[in-house]
């Protein structure tokens, strides 16, 4: 029996450097602020690629320009708000945003630093960061931005400075009930990572290996770009293709973090691979035709779910391209 294995390669264009100043007026890309810890500096750069050249994604940086800052919690956080919304004229159509980590770290009640005494109180207990973050909140939303909500990522034993893992639960509790309540929607990177974490994080750190951080990227890209339909580029709205090939790639993208790891169970156990990873690659290709690849939108950009003739006489061909061994044809379908 012979495998004929397709590939099918999507690629994106590298955006802009992150640093170069355009005019808000003259640029029709989709503005997105990232604000968080150092997590969230680890996943900024994966998002601005997966996100492409049809979003614009920036963060605050030090005063000198030439690194990316460090938020922190909700105490650094409604003193530097407004700033960070300055940054570049604002006009942010979406804000993804994360507070806490550093809120439930231990710290010297006398000097403020970071501490290894679990004895000693938190940066923020909980009472004080649902205030600072609802302040922070406030002013989010005076903004007019669709605001994005970041859960907390698991602590491991025997991080330094102290924290523990039941306050991330109860700081994300608070955070999720304080969202709710107020109709932002929640990107649940705690959820995400948790039953793999050992696979995505540092061991004894809070920080991510090249892996996780990649991950979460595609966590968070895969969020904004969903809540991005506001916001969507007038040039989207006249391809609705383009609209189609883009959610095509985040539901591609999930399932491969999904495949990954169980070919490499399978290669553990000494299971056939090859003949395994073409089921499992099958299957989840159904699954993406079947039920992921909407909301399909027609030629006037209005979505809902449909069937798709690629064989009718609706399909048109629209060119054909001749390689050696092989042609490609792309034909525009009807759905």
């Amino acid at each position: 029996m012979t495998l004929r294995l397709v590939l099918l390669f999507l690629a994106l264009l590298v955006p802009a450097a992150a640093g170069q100043r355009v005019d808000p007026a003259q640029d029709s890309r989709v503005l997105v602020l990232l604000l968080g810890d150092s997590i969230s500096q680890g996943y900024h750069e994966g998002v601005v690629d997966l996100l492409g050249n049809d979003f614009r994604v920036l963060r605050p940086m030090h005063r000198n320009g030439r690194s990316f800052e460090n938020c922190e919690g909700t105490t650094k956080g409604v003193k530097e708000i407004d700033r960070w919304l300055a940054l570049e004229g604002g006009g942010w159509d979406i804000i993804h945003f994360n507070f806490g980590l550093h809120d439930l770290k231990r710290v010297d009640p006398d000097t403020r630093r970071n501490s290894n005494n679990r004895s000693y109180p938190r940066q923020a207990e909980l009472e004080i960061y649902v205030q600072q973050l609802t302040h922070i909140i406030d002013r989010l939303e005076r903004e007019g931005a669709k605001l994005i909500f970041a859960t907390t990522t698991p602590v491991p034993l025997g991080v330094r400075p102290y924290r523990e893992n039941d306050d991330v639960l109860n700081y994300n509790a608070a955070a999720r009930e304080l969202m709710e309540s107020r109709g932002i929607e929640i990107n649940d990177l705690y959820a995400k990572v948790v039953d793999e974490i050992n696979l995505y994080q540092n061991d004894r750190d809070v920080h991510f290996k090249p892996e996780g951080s990649s991950y979460l990227a595609h966590c968070v890209h895969d969020v904004i770009f969903r809540y991005s339909d506001d916001h969507v580029p007038i040039k989207w709205l006249d391809d609705p293709w383009r609209y189609n090939r883009e959610v095509f790639i985040i539901e591609v993208t999930r399932g491969l973090k999904r495949w990954i790891p169980l070919t490499m169970e399978l290669r553990n156990r000494g299971e056939d691979l090859i003949r395994k990873a073409v089921d499992i690659d099958a299957s989840y290709a159904r699954e993406v035709l079947a039920t992921d690849l909407w909301p399909a939108t027609d030629r006037f950009g209005r979505r809902g779910r449909g069937s798709l003739h690629p064989m009718s006489a609706q399909a048109e061909r629209v060119r054909i391209l001749q390689r050696d061994g092989y042609s490609i044809e792309h034909l525009l379908i009807e759905s």
